[in-house]
C-alpha cells in the first residue's frame, strides 16, 4: 500500500526534482507487483476524465499473445464530472495499463457520474485516486467521495473505500508484541474542530515540537518508537476534545447476573 501525493506539475517544488515522480512510482510499482498486489491511493495531481484505465477488447482470440499473457478484465467504464484529461492524467493511465491496476469507481447509486473530489478558487476537478491490482477489484466492498468539509481539508474531499481480506498468522513463527487496545471515541460533526483546537493547547504543543526535533533512524525500532509517540500525541488531543463510550464495570454487571 503506497500513499501518494505528486504536487502540481507547475509547483517550485516539482520543478527543482531531478526526476518526476511519475517515473519513480511507475518503477516502484512494477517493483512491488513482483511480490504481490498494490494498493494506490492519495492526490496524484492527475486529471483522467472517462477514459479507461485498462486495454479494451482485450482477447486472446485477436492477437498471437504468449499462453501467460493476463487478460484485462472488461469492466463497467468509469464515469466522471471531471471531463478534462492532462499530460499526467495520461501518464497515470499508462501506469494502470501497464501494472493491470484499476482505479476504483463510485458505488454509490446517488453518485452516477463520480464527484469532483477537488475545490479551487479556479474550479473543480478529480485528481484523487484509489487504484488496485486488478487480481483484487473483486475484494472491494464499496467505495464512495464524501462531500467536501472545510474543516478535514482546504480542498479535498474524503476517499473512502471498504475490501474485504482474510490472512492467518501462526503464532509460532513470529514474535508478537500485544498493544491495549485504543478507547473509542464518539465522532460528530463538531468533532473535526474541537480535535483542532485541542492539537493547540500547550501541552500537546509541547508534544508536537519535541517529536518535530527527535531524530527518527532507519531501524524498525526507532520508527516503533516514533509511530508509538505520534499515536500518544493523538489520543491525548483526542481524549481532551472527543466524547468516549462509557465502558461497563464488569464486576457491577456479574453481581447483576447472580
Amino acid at each position: 500500500m503506497c500513499v501518494v501525493y505528486n504536487p502540481p506539475s507547475m509547483s517550485s517544488y516539482t520543478q527543482g526534482l531531478d526526476r518526476d515522480i511519475t517515473e519513480c512510482l511507475e518503477q516502484e510499482t512494477a517493483k512491488y507487483m513482483k511480490m504481490g498486489n498494490v494498493l494506490l491511493c492519495g492526490d496524484f495531481n492527475a486529471r483522467i476524465a472517462n477514459s479507461p484505465d485498462y486495454i479494451l477488447n482485450d482477447d486472446q482470440s485477436y492477437l498471437p499473445l504468449f499462453d501467460n499473457y493476463p487478460i484485462d478484465k472488461q469492466i463497467l467504464k468509469r464515469q466522471s464530472s471531471d471531463t478534462t484529461i492532462d499530460s499526467r492524467g495520461k501518464s497515470l493511465l499508462d501506469l494502470c495499463i501497464l501494472n493491470q491496476l484499476r482505479i476504483l469507481k463510485w458505488s454509490s447509486p446517488r453518485d452516477v457520474f463520480g464527484k469532483y473530489t477537488c475545490y479551487t478558487p479556479n474550479g473543480s476537478s478529480v485528481v484523487d485516486y484509489v487504484m488496485v491490482s486488478e487480481s483484487i477489484l473483486d475484494q472491494i466492498l464499496y467505495f464512495y467521495v464524501h462531500n467536501f468539509m472545510p474543516t478535514i481539508s482546504d480542498c479535498h474531499c474524503i476517499l473512502e473505500w471498504e475490501m474485504s481480506s482474510k490472512f492467518t498468522v501462526d503464532d509460532n513463527d513470529c514474535n508478537i508484541n500485544m498493544f491495549d487496545k485504543s478507547p473509542n471515541f464518539i465522532w460528530s460533526d463538531e468533532s473535526p474542530t474541537n480535535f483542532q483546537t485541542a492539537l493547540l493547547l500547550p501541552d500537546i504543543q509541547t508534544q508536537i515540537d519535541t517529536f518535530n526535533k527527535s531524530i527518527i533512524k532507519e531501524s524498525q525500532s526507532s520508527v516503533d518508537e516514533a509511530a508509538a509517540e505520534l499515536s500518544h500525541i493523538f489520543l491525548s488531543a483526542a481524549t481532551n476534545s472527543l466524547k468516549r463510550n462509557k465502558l461497563r464495570n464488569k464486576k457491577n454487571k456479574d453481581k447483576k447476573m447472580v
